[in-house]
């Protein structure tokens, strides 16, 4: 575990993010983005995804470009399986809080074929809600999830033990604004007339959780249930040093310690001991297999000793380009007269803006 600040405020109430911290949805949320994101055309998102000059880092850029070509998510990523959709809408469409709204609502459409299939983050997480409500300290969840979806889902888990830990709920629809703004948090924190100080922590697994606790002026608490390498955390938040997380936890059991710490400095913070009611040690979740992703990466492709060696032609041993354009300009005219207009691809189903420009030029120009 480590902690970047440590001056710690005492907890009076712990907030959760939901999915990746509390609970998977991956599955459901996987297909979802994949029923989704090819529908980014009749959207008119498009145009709005964020030119790759104003990316926040070279791993956002590669998903701006793979999305914008084909309209899907990088098998590297659907592997992986480390960020959100908020991420994923936050990395591509940037500070666009309107082409956000839009993909959320779309997203959410697509969410309906798919969710209820959720299982706790980490093995015992109800053990470890039900210690913290016995050391007296308000609970809570505050995510971008829609209403219809949280209470569905917060009623399955572990068929519906968790209910009766949580004090709040505030989801996306609950307010005017998705995370990373802070209003889901000032929300959870009106209905239990707490003040936004650090005595309220938001806990939760992604950069954007981090910004939504800061922006709050909570405590931000970074859940690395991901096991995400040291390395790529401190990378993570390196140019944002101001959304640097006040600690970071691998699991729900560091949770504890780091409220144990709190409690050898003043053994009256909570109302009983942390050793008393945590619960027997439970492994911490596992980090993903190592991916090595040759199309993103080809210089780390495995290959084995070639028998034989095949070429392509033009433009990889020679250049016969000028040749090639002429051709191709002397036969676009005779297009119509062979009947291949009305073959040609629909432009809204091109790859690319430019293919589809090409396909609109030629349909005009043939």
């Amino acid at each position: 575990m480590a902690i970047t600040d440590l001056s710690l405020q005492i907890p009076t109430l712990l907030l959760f993010d939901w999915h990746g911290t509390l609970v998977d949805t991956q599955d459901a949320m996987f297909e979802a983005m994949t029923e989704m994101l090819p529908q980014l055309e009749e959207l008119d998102l498009v145009d709005r995804l964020l030119a790759e000059d104003q990316c926040r880092n070279a791993d956002d850029v590669k998903l701006v470009r793979y999305v914008r070509i084909f309209r899907r998510l990088h098998p590297k990523i659907l592997a992986e399986r480390r960020v959100s959709r908020t991420d994923i809408f936050n990395a591509i469409f940037g500070d666009d809080v309107e082409a956000k709204r839009v993909a959320h609502e779309a997203y959410n459409r697509s969410y309906r074929n798919y969710f209820g299939r959720v299982t706790p983050f980490q093995q015992g997480v109800g053990s470890y809600l039900q210690a913290l409500k016995a050391l007296g300290l308000k609970l809570g969840i505050a995510t971008n999830r829609s209403r219809e979806f949280l209470d569905v889902e917060l009623q399955t888990v572990d068929e519906g033990e968790w209910v009766a830990h949580i004090d709040t709920t505030i989801c996306a629809d609950d307010v005017s604004q998705y995370k990373p703004h802070p209003e889901v948090i000032y929300a959870a924190l009106q209905t239990l007339d707490i003040p936004p100080d650090r005595h309220a922590w938001y806990i939760g697994d992604s950069y954007q959780d981090m910004v939504t606790a800061r922006c709050a002026g909570v405590t931000a608490i970074f859940y690395n249930g991901a096991r995400t390498p040291d390395e790529e955390l401190q990378q993570l938040f390196v140019d944002h040093p101001a959304c640097q997380p006040d600690a970071i936890i691998n699991s729900f059991d560091e949770l504890l310690d780091l409220l144990e710490q709190l409690q050898q400095r003043d053994p009256s913070v909570f109302c009983a001991p942390v050793a008393q009611h945590r619960p027997a040690f439970i492994e911490p979740p596992q980090p993903p297999p190592i991916r090595i992703e040759p199309d993103w990466h080809p210089a780390m492709a495995r290959l084995k000793k070639p028998s034989a060696i095949l070429f392509d032609w033009h433009a990889t041993l020679v250049d016969t380009l000028d040749a090639m354009y002429h051709a191709v300009d002397d036969m676009l005219p005779d297009m119509r007269a062979k009947g291949l207009l009305d073959k040609l691809v629909d432009p809204a189903l091109s790859k690319s803006e430019e293919d589809a420009r090409l396909v609109e030029y030629v349909q005009s120009y043939s």
